[in-house]
């Protein structure tokens, strides 16, 4: 994101429209739990009611929990469903996907998806 500019391009859009933000950028490409919750406290503590996830599957997939988990600092697994298939509830800060591959059959949860 940072080498080819894309991080900077979203931070300029943010700018330009007089949002703030913050990023965090620890993610790594098999996510962990300790960085996924250090996400969230960081989002709590600076008070951000949007998460953006810029890149690919690990980076959404940890932007999905963090914006869960900043909501109310639990750990992630009480937000998954009984069922046991990953479903996640809807209770989540606002957040959106910048991805920067294309996975096919991607699966999309809370309701998003790119209508181009």
């Amino acid at each position: 994101m940072k080498k080819y500019g894309y991080l900077d391009r979203v931070i300029s859009y943010l700018r330009d429209n007089d949002t703030q933000s913050i990023v965090f950028d620890k993610i790594l490409p098999n996510p962990i739990l300790e960085h996924v919750t250090e996400g969230a406290e960081l989002a709590k503590q600076e008070s951000c009611d949007f998460v953006v996830g810029c890149g690919g599957g690990a980076v959404i997939d940890s932007q999905k929990s963090i914006a869960m988990m900043a909501k109310k600092l639990v750990n992630i697994g009480l937000y998954v469903d009984s069922t046991a298939k990953g479903r996640i509830l809807r209770k989540a800060r606002y957040q959106c996907s910048y991805p920067t591959t294309l996975g096919q059959e991607q699966k999309q949860t809370l309701d998003c998806h790119n209508q181009n």
